[in-house]
């Protein structure tokens, strides 16, 4: 979604989200009944995973020709029930995107890109 648009500058807000409902039968080929019985691991599982994902990116032109440009983002996730590992009701939020960057042309009437790195 843009949020600002003008003197050389755009900002934009980011957002995903997803759900994900998964049903499991016999997980890992039953393994757990022949190699450990007694540890009660249910081989069966039903669980739904959600998560979100908003961010806000900017571009702006500097007066020296330039674009500096950055993210940041974040994510939140949660899954109800039980998974393949047998974990339940987890969830966590986390920093997902945050970059800087800097756009510059080299040379005379050639177009090439400086970049920075990108941390995920």
């Amino acid at each position: 979604m843009l949020l600002h648009e003008g003197d050389g500058t755009t900002v934009r807000m980011h957002l995903q989200f997803g759900v994900n409902a998964v049903s499991e039968r016999n997980l890992f080929w039953n393994f757990s009944d022949t190699i450990a019985p007694g540890s009660g691991f249910d081989p069966d599982a039903d669980w739904l995973e959600v998560y979100v994902k908003p961010g806000l990116s900017f571009e702006t032109a500097l007066d020296t020709g330039p674009v500096l440009y950055g993210k940041l983002s974040g994510v939140a996730s949660y899954t109800f029930g039980t998974d393949a590992y047998d974990f339940g009701d987890t969830g966590r939020a986390t920093l997902e995107e945050a970059y800087l960057g800097l756009e510059a042309g080299l040379g005379a009437g050639r177009r090439s890109m400086f970049r920075s790195a990108r941390a995920n």
